[in-house]
């Protein structure tokens, strides 16, 4: 993880490739809360992006 990155995004992807959603977050948060009511039960990937590099990669899996 890049301390000095200035633009910072989370992304969300759904498991075919495309892209869902897209939030900046500002450098200095260390929370963030991102609205997820749109998107259905399944499963997700999510990507943390800083200055066009992927920096972190997970799962996100909504059950309601």
């Amino acid at each position: 993880h890049s301390t000095s990155a200035s633009n910072i995004r989370f992304e969300i992807w759904d498991v075919s490739g495309r892209m869902l959603k897209s939030e900046s977050l500002n450098q200095n948060q260390s929370q963030a809360q991102i609205d997820l009511t749109e998107f259905a039960n399944g499963t997700y990937v999510y990507k943390f992006v800083a200055d066009d590099r992927v920096s972190k990669t997970g799962i996100l899996i909504i059950s309601k």
